[in-house]
């Protein structure tokens, strides 16, 4: 693999990392070595790393697939959770709105004024 191959975005496997490698920068330095900077894919680790030319040609590139075969239940169900999970940043009401029952003004001042 050339250095020219390597463009910031693109994901990597090596045997040096657990999971795959995003590229965020990448640097020819002198006597044939290579700084690559960027972040394991699923931990999100920070990686700084200097690699000779023998560790450099064991790099191969990453192909990540975006599969759409999901059972619908399971995307809906999915995309609800993420809706919940941001919703109650933004509305600390959140279970009272989300209710089928119509609370008085003193209960709601039980419930999250003082609980």
């Amino acid at each position: 693999m050339e250095i020219s191959d390597i463009r910031p975005g693109v994901v990597l496997d090596a045997s040096l990392w657990s999971e795959p490698f995003r590229v965020d920068k990448v640097k020819s330095l002198s006597g044939g070595y290579v700084r690559l900077i960027g972040s394991l894919i699923h931990s999100g680790e920070h990686i700084d790393a200097i690699l000779d030319q023998d560790e450099f040609a064991h790099l191969e590139k990453s192909l990540l697939e975006t599969r759409f075969d999901a059972p619908p239940r399971d995307v809906f169900l999915a995309l609800e959770a993420k809706r919940y999970r941001y919703a109650a940043l933004y509305d600390p009401l959140l279970a009272m709105n989300i209710s089928k029952v119509d609370p008085l003004p003193h209960q709601i001042e039980a419930v999250y004024g003082y609980i």
